[in-house]
């Protein structure tokens, strides 16, 4: 491709002392979902999503890996595509410190050298097999690779996650007419990879709801941005993402990432593609599939994510999950010392 693609992957180590002193400080004395001790442990599966970026993305600019302050031991700080960024290198001073990851995602366009095209991971998510640029960017016109299903928001609990998804359709649906993103990109929105459950919502929902968009699919993987489109997300509704800033913690009156994402969908700024990824909840019902789809490889990219309430021996089934990447990735990569 003629043009760069960076990664960006925000991490935080919840077991440092200085960092909980820090949350401490600020955190609610009540234990939510926005604050809960899981939004912060590492697992230890950071050194495979490295050997995944280096096995099956060798083609990758620069890795932006963003920290409070804290570094994996594992890692190699001078390995020439990484760059550590510390909040305080994008995220304005008055909205620091931050422990929500909604509150970092409204600053991502501020990291300093950051391509105008580039990949948000989280550290639960996996590539697991080869993935050409294409699989992210168009190859002729660079634009993100996203699959357009619409999807009804359901309101299962009162999680501020609920929220901020309806926080964000509300905010599209103020600025892009949906009979206009018909008109213009409906050749995008219906196709045969899709898959024809998804095809069936889309097609319902326009019929149903022909003048607001009723929400869309919110796959766990990982999203590709143009940077560009935050910074015009920042001129059009700065009210909202200021707000997002200052939430110190997840909040309901917030927006996510999603609203960029969404953004590029309303406006039609993509190209077509069927997200293959899989997510899937660290527990005993699930560490049999968990560890075939690591070892086979079934899926293009892997979300693994934490019950927040179990009795389940989460450190046994997180031990299966790691030997499950040594299998596929048993060679240390030269992002680790």
């Amino acid at each position: 491709m003629s043009f760069d693609i960076d990664i960006v992957l925000p991490w935080v180590d919840g077991s440092d002392p200085a960092w909980q002193a820090e949350k401490a400080k600020y955190s609610p004395v009540k234990v939510t979902d926005a604050n809960a001790a899981c939004r912060y442990k590492d697992w230890g599966y950071l050194p495979f999503l490295f050997r995944g970026f280096e096995k099956f993305m060798p083609w990758i600019h620069k890795i932006h890996f963003l920290t409070w302050g804290h570094l994996p031991n594992f890692l190699n700080t001078d390995h020439p595509k990484l760059h550590i960024v510390r909040h305080e290198d994008f995220i304005p001073e008055q909205y620091r410190p931050v422990f929500s990851s909604n509150a970092i995602e409204v600053h991502l366009h501020r990291i300093p050298e950051l391509a105008e095209r580039f990949i948000y991971f989280n550290d639960d998510t996996f590539p697991l097999r080869p993935l050409p640029p294409e699989t992210f960017f168009a190859n002729k016109t660079g634009l993100p690779c996203l699959q357009f299903t619409e999807y009804p928001l359901i309101l299962e609990n009162f999680e501020s996650w609920n929220y901020r998804q309806l926080n964000d359709v509300c905010i599209i649906n103020r600025h892009f007419p949906k009979r206009n993103f018909f008109r213009h990109n409906w050749r995008k929105c219906v196709l045969p990879s899709y898959g024809l459950r998804n095809n069936l919502l889309t097609l319902s929902l326009q019929f149903l709801y022909p003048e607001r968009f009723a929400g869309f699919r919110r796959f766990h993987s990982v999203n590709p941005f143009l940077k560009s489109i935050l910074e015009e997300v920042w001129e059009k509704e700065p009210k909202i993402l200021e707000q997002t800033a200052g939430s110190r913690f997840r909040s309901k009156d917030s927006v996510n990432q999603w609203l960029f994402l969404w953004w590029q969908l309303a406006k039609g700024t993509f190209h077509p593609r069927a997200d293959r990824s899989r997510a899937y909840n660290v527990c005993e019902y699930r560490i049999n599939l968990i560890e075939k789809t690591i070892r086979e490889q079934t899926s293009e990219i892997l979300a693994l994510q934490d019950p927040f309430d179990t009795e389940e021996d989460l450190d046994a089934l997180n031990q299966r999950v790691l030997h499950a990447f040594t299998q596929i990735l048993p060679e240390k990569s030269s992002f680790e010392k």
